[in-house]
């Protein structure tokens, strides 16, 4: 269940980058080089975007070709018979799910699983589960567009080049699809979901830089006669400065966002006042519950001539 609620999120966010007609991104295919071979972007991989910097390895051959992305083009028809040979099996009508339970299970280690049961296999989430054939058509006809005359939203158009650069211009047009799909799958789960105005997103922004600012500290912090410092410092800073204008990318997203985010905050506090209501009703309910429960009767008595008389009898 887990696993299929990430996979309808996933393709709600991967329907939401496709109709997208807002963003503007300034990519570089300098910027795409340096994630292939960061490991970070894998056109071969589903999702081709790893989420984290740290764990991401480069993969065999992934700048000879795109096996990505979300979509065989057979169903779309859109794309050239360049394109054909960037398309991935993986991501056709026809799923093997045999390969996939292969490929995707991992088992828990350390979960306390009793030795008389069998661990259940974790899967990894994909698009390729849920996608649908008008999805699949609607990644290639953007991956067309930027290819072609660039898109609408603003997504860096590629320009015709020499025969020998063709290769990579498709590329180029595939990775940037993919990034605008991953920013938007990113937005939903990035810290900057908890700002709730802009004074949040300028602390947020201070707190990172200044962890940035303390990385870069303890690099420093090496031996001298290491040979590889420079080529790993220059690696780093090109890693931060790839991290700064995703952010910055995030960002411009988180405010075009506001009416949406008003509208989930407004929601919040109409029920948050609804449980508040029903609480103190649960609250007046169970004091009438404990008064009955601990009810006392309580009897005066005086003496008259030598006999015990009733006074009163009280209940408290």
């Amino acid at each position: 269940m887990a696993l299929l609620a990430q996979e309808e999120e996933m393709n709600a966010t991967l329907q939401e980058a496709l109709a997208c007609i807002t963003c503007t991104l300034h990519l570089t295919k300098a910027s795409m080089r340096r994630d292939l071979k960061a490991g970070m972007y894998d056109p071969a991989r589903d999702p081709p975007f790893s989420h984290s910097h740290a764990k991401a390895c480069p993969s065999e051959g992934c700048g000879e070709d795109h096996d990505s992305d979300y979509f065989d083009s057979d169903d779309s028809g859109s794309g050239s018979g360049s394109e054909n040979q960037f398309d991935s099996g993986c991501y056709s009508g026809e799923e093997d799910d045999d390969d996939d339970d292969d490929d995707d299970e991992e088992w828990d280690e350390g979960e306390g699983i009793s030795p008389l049961s069998t661990p259940t296999p974790k899967k990894t989430p994909r698009y390729a589960r849920l996608i649908t054939p008008l999805q699949r058509l609607s990644y290639q006809s953007c991956v067309s567009d930027v290819l072609g005359q660039g898109r609408k939203q603003g997504l860096e158009p590629v320009k015709s080049v020499k025969s020998d650069e063709e290769d990579e211009d498709l590329r180029f047009a595939y990775y940037q699809v993919d990034y605008h799909i991953h920013l938007h799958d990113r937005a939903r789960c990035s810290m900057l979901t908890l700002c709730r105005d802009i004074e949040d997103v300028r602390q947020l922004r201070g707190w990172e830089i200044e962890m940035g600012q303390l990385d870069e500290v303890e690099a420093r912090v090496v031996d001298e006669s290491d040979t590889t410092t420079t080529a790993t410092t220059t690696k780093a800073a090109a890693t931060t400065a790839e991290n700064e204008l995703f952010t910055v990318h995030q960002i411009a997203l988180w405010k075009r966002r506001w009416r949406l985010r008003q509208k989930r905050v407004n929601d919040v506090r109409r029920k948050w006042a609804q449980i508040m209501v029903e609480r103190k009703r649960q609250r007046e309910e169970l004091l009438l519950e404990r008064r009955k429960m601990f009810r006392a009767k309580v009897k005066l008595y005086t003496w008259k001539e030598g006999d015990k008389v009733l006074l009163r009898e009280l209940r408290l």
